[in-house]
């Protein structure tokens, strides 16, 4: 039988002979098994069907639907130096002060400092000689220092830097960076990385908004950066300078190649392609102009003193296909603009052949005919 997404669920009720309700509170209430552990268990029991079943997901969300609470700090960890697993309920805080209350007489604040501070253990060092006090690792693999921070932050620590060390300079040699090794060639960890990161951003931002001075003194900041650009001197200064900058290529390539969405369009590709079929190679794309009065603009294709604009049908309200009357206020902006740049082009001695997307799709040679005759003028 071939397994599908439709049938996945009867088919592992059918092996284990339970209703999915019951499967799930068998292993994760009753053997209290984790989510990994339980997908495990089903992709064993489905190899027969030459089915691949690695979707932690899944069983996340089997063991919602069945009306069983699910918590996400549940977890499992590996007891040191053995097999044996301990399955340990609640936050890492929970189980940190649960732990080292059975294992010390400290405050968990007291121990952490006197640990980083008379001992000068780093993160890495806390994590593993907690894990050999008690016995098992709470805080995850040696290595994984992220929980140890945050139990530093919870308790308002504050965290030294040190110097890397001759073992950690060894362990980490391979991969070319002190203290990040082969992790970051992994691409699940980098993953990992981005998310964690940009929780800890949205739970700064958000903690800095709440705090009243903080904001205060973010909102002058804008403030003071708008009365800068309101203010004629000001802004003239950093039109200036934004000028200069744009003007190097280097400064031009890194700024565009930075935009998540700079990208050729499909209508310039196909332009592109156009061109080559011509033998027109020797041409600048997107170029910076600037007019010696003063005004610059980006134009699509510039040969010489002679400009190719490619427009799209919608953005510059094609006249064969929009009238005026019912321009959108976008469209408005760009045909204004538009007028403005062909005002230039023509006061300061530069030619330009407009190319509609319409005349693009439709009559391809019809566009090649135009530019070889607009270029052999």
């Amino acid at each position: 039988m071939k397994i599908h997404n439709l049938n996945l669920k009867s088919v592992v009720e059918t092996e284990f002979g339970k209703s999915m309700r019951e499967l799930m509170e068998q292993l994760y209430l009753k053997e209290e098994r984790g989510i990994t552990e339980i997908t495990s268990i089903i992709a064993s029991q489905l190899k027969k069907y030459d089915y691949e079943f690695n979707r932690e997901s899944t069983v996340k969300d089997w063991i919602i639907n069945s009306g069983i609470k699910y918590s996400k700090y549940r977890k499992r960890y590996k007891v040191y130096n053995s097999e044996e697993t301990i399955l340990l309920s609640g936050s890492i805080k929970t189980n940190f002060e649960k732990l080292l209350k059975e294992h010390t007489d400290e405050e968990p604040r007291v121990f952490l400092t006197r640990l980083h501070t008379n001992e000068n253990l780093n993160t890495n060092e806390i994590a593993e000689k907690v894990s050999r006090l008690f016995g098992f690792y709470i805080f995850g693999e040696v290595g994984e220092n992220q929980e140890v921070r945050r139990l530093f932050k919870r308790y308002k620590i504050k965290l030294r830097k040190f110097e890397p060390k001759e073992a950690d300079r060894e362990r980490y040699r391979e991969g070319g960076k002190i203290g990040l090794g082969k992790s970051w060639q992994n691409p699940d960890f980098v993953e990992r990385h981005k998310q964690r990161s940009s929780k800890r951003m949205r739970e700064s931002n958000l903690e800095n908004w709440n705090d009243p001075e903080k904001r205060i003194e973010k909102e002058k900041l804008v403030k003071d950066g708008q009365k800068k650009w309101l203010d004629n001197g000001g802004r003239l200064e950093m039109s200036e300078r934004a000028k200069i900058q744009w003007k190097d290529p280097a400064f031009r390539e890194k700024m565009l190649s930075a935009l998540p969405n700079r990208k050729d369009n499909k209508l310039e590709l196909e332009v592109k392609r156009l061109l080559e079929e011509l033998a027109l190679t020797d041409y600048e794309f997107n170029p910076y102009l600037k007019f010696p009065c003063g005004n610059f603009c980006f134009p699509d294709f510039k040969f010489g003193n002679k400009i190719i604009e490619v427009h799209g049908d919608f953005w510059h309200a094609n006249p064969e296909l929009y009238s005026v009357e019912n321009l959108t206020k976008i469209q408005v902006n760009n045909v204004e603009r538009d007028i403005k740049k062909d005002k230039l082009y023509t006061k300061y001695g530069f030619e330009c052949l407009v190319i509609w997307e319409q005349t693009v799709k439709e009559n391809p040679d019809l566009v090649k005919r135009s530019i070889a005759t607009f270029l052999n003028k």
